[in-house]
């Protein structure tokens, strides 16, 4: 798949607007741009960032209902996936994509890309993280990731 057909894919399939696609292309040049000095992605998947990275992301879509009340919560962001994606795609208020990163350098990248997401998204500094303790659903299992 190259990149017509990915934007062709996040438009007819996940419904990403026209505006949604403008503002995956500013994103894309923004990590491009500063890619070129810091690392956030490898150099082998600049040229694949459509369908290694952006479509990657976008299909998470299928699978979380932006159009609920909820909060989603992307642990180690770096530059912005699926985070990002999600929040650009996002419309509804009540739904909130929260990026959390540790490194200072993939922060002020997320920072900058701040104003292109439909929302406010709130990027937080983890200076240690111990356990993390999910609740995958209200029916099903509960997940503990712990580090040392």
């Amino acid at each position: 798949m190259n990149e017509v057909e990915a934007k062709d894919y996040l438009k007819n399939h996940l419904n990403f607007t026209i505006l949604d696609i403008e503002r995956l292309e500013t994103f894309k040049s923004q990590l491009l741009d500063f890619n070129s000095n810091y690392n956030l992605i490898s150099d082998n998947t600049l040229s694949f960032i459509w369908t290694r990275h952006v479509l990657d992301s976008a299909q998470l879509l299928s699978l979380i209902n932006t159009k609920s009340n909820a909060s989603l919560i992307d642990l180690g962001s770096g530059a912005g996936f699926p985070g990002l994606i999600i929040s650009i795609f996002n419309k509804n208020p009540e739904f909130h994509v929260k990026l959390y990163e540790k490194s200072p350098v993939k922060r002020k990248f997320l920072n900058i890309l701040q104003d292109i997401s439909q929302q406010e998204a709130c990027f937080f500094h983890i200076l240690r993280l111990d356990l993390v303790y999910l609740r995958i659903s209200s029916t099903c299992c509960w997940v503990c990731f712990c580090y040392s």
